[in-house]
C-alpha cells in the first residue's frame, strides 16, 4: 500500500443505508451522571494496566495538565471542522434534538476564540500502545472498537465503553490521543464524537482527523505517524496522551477546582497503588501556577486531612478508613477460583461497617456494610492473584464499580460461587473478632437500635446495604447477632441463669430481671427506683424551687434516635444520638429489662464527645448538649462496671 495515495483531513464514514447515531451516545451516556467522577478513574486504570514490566520498582506516573493552547493548534483544518459542527447542529434541528442543537450552538461559539483551555492526561512508566494503525490491539481497541471488554494487560483492564468517559467533559467532544510504544514507534490522531449528519451522503457520528484512503474497494483510516504533523505534544518517553480539548468543570460557588476535586477522586479510588508506591499523581495547572504531587510519602496525611473537614454523614462515605484498614496486617487465605486473597481489618468505633473489595490494578470496586462485627470497623478485601484477577474483571461492570453474575455471562454460577466464597471469608474473620471478649463491643440494645443508619442517606460509590456485601438471596449462611429471648412466666427462680455469651452477657445474668451478672444467693428481683431520683418531664422546673429554672419537655421517640453499645476495649458505653432539629437538650440514661418498665438509674462519672468536649453530669443525665440532625458521638462513663441494657430519654429546653 506505499503507492496509495492518503488523504488528510477530516473523515466521517458514510453510513450507507446502515443504523444512524445520534447525538446522545451510549458510551457518553454510561458516565454522563458523573463526569468528573469517572474521567480520573479510567484513565488511571489504563495506564496501571499498561505499566513497563522492565520498571517493576518504579511507579506509574500519571500528570493532569490543564493549560491553554491557540485553536488552530487544537484543531487541525478549522475551517472544515466548523463546517461539520453547523451539519451536526442542522440535523439535531431536524429531529428537534434540543439537547444537541445546544451543544453544537455552543461548539461553534467556543471555534471563534483564539485560545482553548485543554487538560492533557499523559503516562509514564508505561509501555505506550503498540500495534499502531492495525486492526487487532489496544490502538484498535481505543480509537475504533465499540463493544469489546478483551483484556490487553495483566491486570484485566481494557479500552472498552471506559475510553468514553473523556468525551464527557470535552465542550467539543474531541479528543486527540497520542503515544509512543516500546518498540519506537508514535502515532496520533483526533476523534470527534457528534451526531449522524448531512444528507448528501449521510455520515455517522464518529469521526477522526486522519490519513484515509480507498484499498480493494474499502476506505481505511489511519492515525499519523510523522511527528511534524502535530505541535501539541513533545514526548521523548514511552507512553501515551489524551488531550481533551475544550475541557469542562464546571465550579460552582464554594466547590473546589478542578485539581482538588481530581485529586480527591483519586485518594478514594487509588489509595492502595499509591501507598503502595504502583502510582504517581502530578496536577498541574498553569494559569494557577499549581504543580503538586500526590505520592507514597504524602497519601495518608493529605487523606486525613481531607477526612478531617468532613461531617459524620460525609465520613461514612469516604474510604479513608480504608486506607487506615490497609496498613494492618492482613488476613491470608487460598480462596477457590481466586487464588491468594487478602483481607485488612482495622476496628475503631468511629468506622461505619463498610468493607471495600478491590481487585488490580488496586481500583476500588465497590464498598458494602457488614454488620458481622458489632463495634465499628473497616475493613479492604483485595485480590491480585492473576487467576482471580481474570475472574473478577470477567464479573466488573463498564463503570468497574460492581461485581455480578450479570456479567459474567460466560459462567455466571461460577461467578455466584466466588462471591460466595469471598463473603463467607469476610463473615468468618469478622466473627472471629466477635467472639474475643478482649477486643468485642457488646451490643447492648434492642432490635430498632442495633443498626444506626439515616434513612435519608444515599450511600455514594453504589454501596449496597448487604449485611455480607453481596445479595442476601445468593447465600447460605446463619447470622448470630442478638437471638430473641422471651421473659419467663410470672415467676421468678432463685438459681443462676445462663445466658448465651452472644447476647453480651457472662452466666449468671439474669436480663430479665436486671442482673449485673454478680454471684447471688437471693432471689433477683426488679429493684425499686432510687428515692433520691426526681423524674424529668413537663412539669420538672431545674434550679429547685417550684417555679424557678427552665421548664424541660420530654421528646417523644419519633423526635430522636440513638444507638448505644458498651466497649469492652475502655469499658465505657458510646452513644450516638441525633434529633429531628436543633435542641438543647438534658439525656436521662437508665437501664431497661425486656417488659419495658424502668429498672434502675446508671449514675454516670462523666461524658464527653469524641472531638474533647466535656458534658455536664449529674446522676444519670447528661445535661445542656445540643442535639442536632447531625449523629453526635459520645463516650459515657459510668460509676460502676457493671453492664446495663442502656436505654435513654431526652428532655428539650
Amino acid at each position: 500500500m506505499n503507492d496509495i495515495k492518503k488523504q488528510k483531513g477530516w473523515f466521517f464514514p458514510k453510513i450507507g443505508g446502515g443504523t444512524e447515531e445520534g447525538f446522545n451516545h451510549a458510551g457518553i451516556q454510561t458516565f454522563g451522571a458523573e463526569p468528573d467522577h469517572y474521567l480520573p478513574r479510567e484513565t488511571i486504570q489504563n495506564s496501571l494496566d499498561a505499566k513497563d514490566p522492565s520498571k517493576k520498582n518504579e511507579p506509574v506516573v500519571v500528570e493532569f495538565k490543564r493549560f491553554k493552547v491557540p485553536i488552530e493548534h487544537a484543531i487541525p483544518n478549522l475551517p472544515e471542522y466548523i463546517e461539520i459542527l453547523k451539519k451536526c447542529k442542522e440535523s439535531c434541528a431536524e429531529q428537534t434534538d434540543k439537547k444537541g442543537k445546544i451543544f453544537f450552538t455552543n461548539a461553534l461559539a467556543v471555534c471563534k476564540n483564539k485560545n482553548i483551555t485543554v487538560l492533557k492526561i499523559s503516562d509514564y512508566g508505561t509501555t505506550g500502545i503498540e500495534k499502531i494503525n492495525k486492526n487487532v490491539g489496544r490502538w484498535h481497541n481505543l480509537i475504533k472498537m465499540k463493544g469489546t471488554s478483551v483484556a490487553e494487560g495483566k491486570s484485566g483492564g481494557t479500552y472498552g465503553i471506559g475510553k468514553s468517559a473523556p468525551y464527557i467533559t470535552s465542550g467539543l467532544r474531541t479528543l486527540f490521543y497520542y503515544t509512543k510504544n516500546k518498540d519506537g514507534n508514535c502515532g496520533f490522531i483526533w476523534k470527534s464524537i457528534f451526531t449522524a449528519h448531512d444528507n448528501n451522503p449521510k455520515r455517522g457520528n464518529e469521526g477522526f482527523y486522519c490519513h484515509s484512503f480507498e484499498h480493494e474497494e474499502e476506505i481505511i483510516t489511519e492515525g499519523f505517524t510523522d511527528n511534524n504533523q502535530q505541535n501539541l505534544i513533545e514526548r521523548t518517553v514511552n507512553g501515551t496522551d489524551i488531550i481533551i480539548l475544550d475541557h469542562q468543570f464546571e465550579q460552582k460557588k464554594g466547590d473546589q477546582p478542578w485539581n482538588i476535586f481530581y485529586e480527591r477522586k483519586i485518594m478514594e479510588n487509588y489509595f492502595a497503588s499509591i501507598y503502595d508506591n504502583e502510582l504517581r499523581v502530578r496536577f498541574i495547572d498553569e494559569s494557577k501556577e499549581i504543580d503538586y504531587e500526590i505520592t507514597q510519602g504524602n497519601i495518608v496525611d493529605k487523606f486525613n486531612t481531607y477526612y478531617k473537614k468532613l461531617d459524620d454523614r460525609q465520613k461514612t462515605k469516604s474510604n479513608f478508613p480504608l486506607l487506615v484498614a490497609y496498613q494492618e496486617k492482613p488476613i491470608l487465605k487460598d480462596i477457590p477460583d481466586l487464588g491468594n486473597c487478602k483481607l485488612y481489618i482495622r476496628l475503631d468505633n468511629q468506622y461505619s461497617k463498610k468493607v471495600g473489595y478491590m481487585r488490580s490494578p488496586k481500583l476500588l470496586v465497590q464498598k458494602k456494610l457488614n454488620q458481622n462485627y458489632s463495634g465499628g470497623f473497616a475493613a479492604l478485601f483485595l485480590c491480585d492473584d492473576k487467576k482471580g484477577n481474570t475472574a473478577l474483571s470477567k464479573m466488573e461492570g463498564p463503570t468497574h464499580d460492581n461485581w455480578s453474575k450479570e456479567w459474567f455471562t460466560t459462567d455466571p454460577d461460577l461467578a455466584e460461587k466466588i462471591k460466595r466464597n469471598i463473603s463467607s471469608f469476610i463473615n468468618d474473620e469478622l466473627r472471629k473478632i466477635e467472639k474475643k471478649d478482649d477486643n468485642v463491643n457488646f451490643v447492648l440494645d434492642d432490635f430498632y437500635h442495633l443498626r444506626y443508619n439515616d434513612e435519608n442517606e444515599n450511600e455514594n460509590e453504589n454501596e449496597n446495604e448487604n449485611n455480607d456485601g453481596f445479595e442476601l438471596d445468593s447465600l447460605d449462611q446463619t447470622f448470630k447477632d442478638v437471638e430473641p429471648y422471651l421473659p419467663p412466666k410470672k415467676s421468678f427462680n432463685s438459681s443462676k441463669k445462663k445466658i448465651k455469651d452472644d447476647n453480651a452477657f457472662k452466666s449468671g445474668d439474669d436480663f430479665d430481671n436486671g442482673g449485673s451478672g454478680g454471684k447471688t444467693d437471693k432471689p433477683i428481683v426488679n429493684p425499686q427506683p432510687n428515692p433520691d431520683y426526681i423524674l424529668s418531664g413537663p412539669d420538672i422546673l431545674p434550679g429547685g424551687e417550684k417555679g424557678k429554672g427552665v421548664k424541660l419537655k420530654k421528646l417523644n421517640e419519633n423526635q430522636y434516635d440513638y444507638k448505644c453499645f458498651f466497649n469492652a476495649n475502655n469499658d465505657q458505653y458510646n452513644l450516638i444520638i441525633k434529633t429531628n432539629s436543633e435542641r438543647t437538650c438534658d439525656i436521662d440514661v437508665y437501664a431497661k429489662g425486656l417488659e419495658s418498665t424502668r429498672n434502675d438509674i446508671v449514675l454516670l462519672k462523666k461524658a464527653n464527645s469524641l472531638n474533647g468536649e466535656i458534658y455536664e453530669v449529674e446522676k444519670n443525665k447528661i445535661k445542656n448538649i445540643k442535639l442536632t440532625k447531625e449523629p453526635i458521638r459520645l463516650n459515657i462513663e459510668s460509676q460502676t462496671l457493671r453492664r446495663y441494657v442502656i436505654h435513654i430519654e431526652v428532655f428539650a429546653k
